[in-house]
């Protein structure tokens, strides 16, 4: 014999709405802070997880001390240690958007030539779409780096050829544009 659902509260329907629109609004953001702004492949992550890992994470235990201290019944051992580590991962993963944003709003806007001599070109197929990109070794620092370029650079550029982009210097240290154009 099943026991009938439990009908939620008010309280519980109010609470579960404060963690739902940050939540919502956070994500909205990342995913477009990810489409809007395009940049060398991997270097927001290179941020996030060097300076944002131990705050976040502290964070996430933080709130879930805190609001252990405040309940009346406390959760099980491994839900207390599992869940705030998992929404610290899913926070550090999802937040590549939003440093891009800090990135674009943060930088002076100057144009900058990224570019060197073509390594490589690599292409990648997935549910959403052909992806491209070009390697290369960046002639300023000689620093290998790994951009995502349209079907038509992919089809014109070759390996040794010398590849440029005009981008704009960010304020955390990384160039960016806007995707899809060329400025």
């Amino acid at each position: 014999m099943e026991t009938p659902a439990r009908p939620q509260s008010a309280v519980q329907r109010r609470l579960a709405w404060r963690w739902a629109v940050p939540a919502i609004a956070y994500q909205l953001l990342a995913i477009s802070g990810t489409l809007l702004i395009d940049t060398e492949v991997g270097d927001q992550y290179r941020l996030i997880f060097r300076y944002l890992t131990i705050p976040v994470v502290a964070a996430c235990y933080g709130v879930a001390w805190m609001r252990g201290r405040t309940r009346r019944d406390s959760p099980p051992r491994a839900r207390r240690w599992l869940v705030p580590g998992l929404v610290a991962l899913v926070l550090l993963l999802t937040a590549g958007g939003l440093v891009n944003f800090v990135n674009a709003l943060l930088g002076d806007s100057a144009p900058v030539w990224v570019g060197g001599t073509v390594r490589s070109t690599i292409w990648s197929s997935g549910r959403t779409g052909k992806r491209y990109y070009v390697v290369f070794t960046d002639a300023a620092t000689g620093q290998e780096r790994k951009l995502q370029i349209s079907p038509t650079e992919y089809r014109t550029v070759a390996v040794g050829d010398r590849y440029q982009r005009r981008m704009r210097r960010g304020g955390l240290g990384y160039p960016w544009r806007w995707a899809n154009s060329g400025r």
